[in-house]
């Protein structure tokens, strides 16, 4: 990151020789964080904060599948930028079903599915609350997406907020049978600057991965996050265990 906090100053949208070396490293980073996570360079995507990222993944889908059904499917318990989202589009004609959490803060996966219904379209549920810490069914409620769209071949989309779980455990989107997923690199062991860095992901066949930074080319603060999810990973080496 060095370099490019004192030396290479290149726009990496611009066609000259400092821009093209400032792409480069971009796109070195991106690979190496779709690397960490099990996904691929072409799913990651750099975008200006978490909120950001959580409404591009949420609205977006909310949006282009609005043909097929307004039923969303959440938690009592989400980040104050899901919730907003959610209650942004009650407010447009979309419903929303708030699953709630029992006395160890953690859902249960049947009362999801007995919540699913045939105009659902997106279930968003957070790995891990940045409250009280406690780690969602997350694998779980992706084996049961994966058996909803073989059962019934209809398009239903799994988004999770895993920011506060990045750094402490290991993320592996295939694993997670998520398809939208998002995390960020203020949560793991960055630099004092005051760039910020959120990553969402959408996995699977349709996968795609959110970054939450300033710019979506700043070749300084990308080329940092794959060293600092590393180092996270080291330092937290026994839960990754």
């Amino acid at each position: 990151m060095l370099p490019y906090l004192t030396e290479k100053f290149g726009n990496a949208s611009s066609v000259h020789g400092l821009g093209q070396e400032a792409r480069a490293a971009v796109d070195r980073a991106r690979r190496e964080v779709a690397t960490l996570i099990a996904a691929r360079a072409n799913e990651i995507v750099f975008v200006s904060g978490g909120t950001e990222a959580n409404n591009l993944a949420i609205r977006g889908v909310c949006e282009a599948t609005a043909g097929q059904g307004r039923h969303i499917i959440t938690s009592a318990i989400e980040h104050s930028s899901v919730r907003g989202i959610c209650e942004a589009l009650e407010k447009r004609g979309w419903e929303v079903t708030r699953l709630p959490v029992y006395e160890n803060g953690i859902l249960k996966v049947e009362d999801l599915q007995a919540a699913l219904r045939p105009d659902t379209v997106l279930i968003s549920v957070m790995l891990a609350n940045n409250e009280i810490g406690t780690l969602q069914p997350i694998e779980e409620i992706g084996t049961l997406v994966r058996a909803e769209r073989e059962r019934t071949t209809r398009k239903l989309w799994f988004h999770t907020d895993a920011v506060q779980a990045a750094g402490r455990m290991e993320l592996n989107v295939e694993t997670l049978g998520c398809d939208l997923f998002r995390f960020r690199r203020t949560s793991f062991m960055r630099p004092k600057e005051p760039a910020r860095f959120t990553f969402a992901v959408e996995c699977g066949w349709r996968r795609r991965t959110w970054a939450d930074i300033r710019s979506a080319k700043d070749a300084r603060g990308l080329k940092v996050f794959p060293a600092s999810l590393r180092l996270a990973r080291l330092r937290n080496w026994r839960v990754w265990r």
